[in-house]
């Protein structure tokens, strides 16, 4: 028994398909434009945040290098036996210096940071 397709293709389907066939392509193009903006939207965000992300790289490498010259004035205090030289005093002012400067920068960090989404 073969079917005769030409007989199922009734005014009424032909237009039910077109109906839907429009449908479709109204969503593709709105699913299209959604994904364009989202992408729009990604990199603006990361256009924003890019400054604070050099800025926080580059206070993170100065912080390093900063905890490193400690480590090697703290090691070297450790060294040294008895009362405190003049020389150590003077490391212990430079290292109480250099820790306050390392807090304020932090500050300074985390200040230029923005701040978290809300939940």
């Amino acid at each position: 028994m073969a079917i005769e397709f030409s007989k199922l293709l009734t005014p009424d389907v032909v237009i039910a398909a077109n109906i839907v066939a429009a449908a479709l392509d109204r969503h593709s193009q709105a699913l299209e434009r959604l994904t364009n903006q989202m992408s729009h939207t990604a990199e603006h965000f990361v256009e924003e945040i890019k400054p604070f992300l050099d800025a926080i790289s580059t206070g993170l490498d100065g912080l390093s290098g900063d905890i490193a010259s400690l480590t090697a004035k703290i090691a070297a205090l450790q060294a040294a036996a008895g009362e405190l030289t003049p020389e150590a005093s003077a490391a212990l002012e430079a290292v109480k210096t250099t820790v306050a400067g390392l807090a304020s920068r932090v500050s300074d960090l985390d200040a230029q940071t923005p701040p978290a989404p809300p939940a």
